[in-house]
């Protein structure tokens, strides 16, 4: 772009050739820098070094490192720092639990083995409307990896580094929650009431939804290897035994499978094309996905609409982007080859300027089997079944602030009209 402007500039007074002083150079880049960030993105303009004069170095160094100020001691890190890589995710020793959290070393009773920042979110948050009925609130996946108390419509959940692998352990758990000590938890919303920090019309400078931290601390010593487990609570560990005391699977259970199951058997490798499947079909659930850069390949962009098949050649760009997936079929097969020529399609997610034109038909050859997968289709997967188990994860009485407990009163008539039973 200096360049560009340069050339412009010079050319405009007739003096094209004239590479112009090192002042002069160095007063028009600082002026792109600011246009940059005057007409820029934010996101663009904040990764952006402060000054031109910081730019060479970042050049140099790379730009996050020469956003730091100060490069701090081992011994400083030892006692201000909080280690972020003490946790690994593998397969979870508890049947049926699906991936853990595991120590990548080991470490002392005490040791913070993960930071915790939580963002904060009213209860009512985690419903969405049932499609097929909008009088039927469905809960989301969400609210099983948040924290809650009983007496209070706040949520609190974490997205710290896989932290939401920590499993449950009501007998023997290895972590208890704490809240940090570290300077950016803002200690003091922990005596604010709900309606200060968790509504609109509450402080701004705490609406924004994070500022919370919280830590998982070693009870005992834990041994590298060793899987982290967290104790959810009573009312958690009640929950969870009458659902699976009550539970049953959903009608059709027996034939379901998903894509990962598919994607996973080998005989799926060879795919078979539309007039080998005759009227055989994919499961309902599941769908066929092509990655394809159709608009960054040589040819440019889909042509507008027309009466002919467009045929293009498999292209594959070095960067992923969601938009390249996209619903196909199977065509034709070259076994020789391992390729397969197939069809494009628009997916409800498909961006305007991407989509493919209502009556036109996109073939692409070349095609490698590695970039066509099998897609579960919306609202279908497991966690979605009506009857899933919903539960937050309980925090302590002694943790949760009482300022936080907007259901308190309700707790308390429930308890009077008991006693006066």
């Amino acid at each position: 772009m200096v360049d560009l402007l340069w050339h412009e500039n010079k050319q405009s007074k007739g003096n094209e050739t004239d590479p112009g002083t090192p002042q002069e150079m160095e007063a028009l880049r600082k002026d792109v820098l600011e246009l940059i960030r005057m007409v820029g993105q934010e996101r663009v303009a904040a990764a952006l070094p402060e000054s031109h004069d910081k730019i060479t170095h970042a050049a140099k160094v790379g730009t996050a490192k020469s956003s730091i100020d100060t490069i701090r001691s081992s011994e400083w890190l030892q006692e201000h720092g909080l280690c972020i890589d003490h946790l690994e995710a593998a397969p979870s020793s508890i049947p049926q639990a699906g991936r853990g959290a595991f120590a990548t070393r080991s470490l002392k009773a005490g040791t913070t083995v993960a930071p915790a920042p939580v963002f904060h979110i009213h209860r009512d948050d985690v419903f969405i409307l049932n499609e097929v009925d909008d009088e039927i609130q469905e809960t989301q996946l969400l609210l099983n990896y948040c924290f809650g108390h009983y007496n209070s419509s706040l949520l609190l959940c974490p997205y710290g580094s896989l932290t939401g692998f920590i499993n449950h352990n009501h007998a023997s758990p290895n972590v208890k929650l704490v809240w940090s000590q570290y300077p950016a938890h803002k200690s003091e919303m922990l005596n604010m009431t709900l309606g200060e920090f968790l509504s609109v019309d509450g402080n701004e400078e705490y609406y924004s939804q994070s500022g919370l931290l919280m830590e998982y601390v070693a009870l005992r010593d834990i041994q590298q290897g060793e899987e982290i487990l967290f104790d959810y609570g009573d009312e958690w560990e009640e929950a969870w035994n009458q659902h699976v005391a009550i539970w049953t699977p959903m009608p059709g259970a027996e034939t379901y499978v998903s894509a990962s199951n598919m994607n996973a058997d080998p005989y799926f490798t060879k795919l078979q094309t539309l007039e080998e499947m005759g009227n055989e079909t994919y499961p309902e659930n599941i769908f066929l996905t092509c990655k394809y850069s159709y608009l960054d390949d040589e040819g440019g962009s889909f042509p507008e609409q027309t009466a002919a098949p467009i045929v293009r050649e498999f292209y594959e760009a070095g960067d992923f982007h969601f938009h390249e997936i996209r619903p196909c079929e199977v065509i034709s097969r070259d076994d020789d080859q391992q390729l397969y020529t197939v069809q494009l399609f628009n997916h409800w997610s498909t961006d305007p300027i991407t989509a493919i034109f209502l009556y036109d038909d996109v073939i692409v050859t070349n095609f490698p089997r590695r970039a066509i997968t099998f897609a579960d289709d919306l609202y279908t997967t497991d966690q979605f079944l009506p009857n899933t188990f919903r539960h937050p994860i309980m925090v302590p009485d002694d943790l949760f602030p009482r300022a936080w407990m907007d259901h308190l009163d309700d707790a308390d008539d429930e308890e009077d009209e008991l006693d006066e039973l």
